[in-house]
This record gives structure tokens, sequence and C-alpha cells, in this order.
């Protein structure tokens, strides 16, 4: 736990010794959350912030399964562009900035993880992901510069409260593949493929 912490506020402080993969904030290019004849709505350019304030609830080491697992708590502060296409009560095209706010996000990640033998050395690396997020809420206000008109903001927030467990169905998934993606570097980063360190045979 304490090598988690420890990479992770040197990747955060953009350490030069660590050349390691952006974190904060980590990007998304694009998430379509309707595509259907009375609305179009999509984010992109996704910018979150996320990882340099988790925190760790829980490690565990199946030595047999080869797998680490933990359980982490984060809030996720998210700013992206959104453009929106409606023909609901009048027909509105625009295009501006929201930022999307959640806390105490529950992350559960399972890595699966692979053994070799080199040299008579046994090297260690994570080769599969499997992460589930759990969230309750989330708030979100739009750049006010942004908002020409009452009714687009009253269409706005009429799509979304009415469809929160849709934009958790499109954002969440997204999400898991992401942090996937970047445990599994930061496991492989932190480990170095020493098996010897990781799995110390006394144990």
């Amino acid at each position: 736990m304490d090598n988690i912490n420890n990479v992770r506020d040197e990747i955060c402080k953009r350490s030069p010794e660590l050349k390691f993969l952006q974190l904060e904030p980590f990007i998304i290019d694009k998430i379509v959350f309707f595509d259907e004849p009375s609305i179009k709505l999509y984010f992109e350019n996704i910018k979150c912030y996320i990882f340099c304030e988790f925190v760790i609830n829980s490690v565990h080491t199946d030595f047999d399964k080869l797998q680490f697992n933990f359980d982490i708590a984060y809030n996720i502060n998210m700013t992206s562009s959104y453009n929106l296409d409606a023909h609901l009560l009048v027909p509105i095209v625009d295009k501006g900035k929201i930022q999307i706010l959640s806390n105490n996000v529950k992350l559960q990640e399972r890595l699966e993880l692979n053994v070799i033998t080199q040299n008579s050395k046994k090297h260690i690396y994570a080769s599969k992901a499997n992460t589930n997020i759990d969230v309750k809420d989330f708030d979100y206000k739009f750049d006010e510069s942004e908002i020409k008109l009452v009714q687009l903001n009253e269409i706005i927030n009429y799509v979304v409260n009415d469809n929160k467990q849709k934009v958790f169905d499109k954002i969440i998934p997204v999400f898991e593949k992401k942090f996937s993606e970047i445990f599994i570097q930061l496991f492989n980063f932190i480990t170095q493929s020493n098996y010897e360190e990781f799995f110390p045979e006394e144990i």
C-alpha cells in the first residue's frame, strides 16, 4: 500500500525520474449520451481530476490465484465540452462547458497476474484488470457564460435529471476501462516485474 501511495505522489508531482502515463488529468475523448431523433447529446475532451486524491481502503493479494485486489474511494471532478441538438419543446442546438462532481465514489479492482521465468529468475506482471465502480449520485453545473437561453438551461437540466441512470450507464463503463488500463500500467511500473519482492519465498 505504501508503494502505491509513494508512486502515486511522485507521479502527481511530475517527478522527472518517473516516465509514466499522465494521470492528472486523464483525458477521455468523447462520450455519447443520447443519439436519437429528438435529442443528441455528447461530451468531448473530458478531463478527469481523480487519481491524485484517491484513498486506499484495503489491499489483498491472493498468492494461489495470482490476483491483486484493492478497494479505493475518490471524488470525481470532471470538466468537459458538451454538444446538444434537441428537438423537444423547441429546437435548440448549442455547445458549451460543463463540470461534473461526485463524492465518495467506490472502486474495486482485481488484477490478474502472470509469472514467467527467464534465466532462472521469476518475473511478474499484470496482464488483465477488472474494475467495478459504484457511483451513487452526481452534481453538475454549466458555465453560465455559455448559457444563452433560459430554455436551453431548462432543457439540459430536464434531460440530465430525468435520465441520470442512463448517464451512469454511459460514463461508468468508460471510466472502468480507463482505470483498468491505468492500474495495469501502475502495477507493472511499481513491481518492475520483481516476483521475489512481491511474493517473498517465505510466504
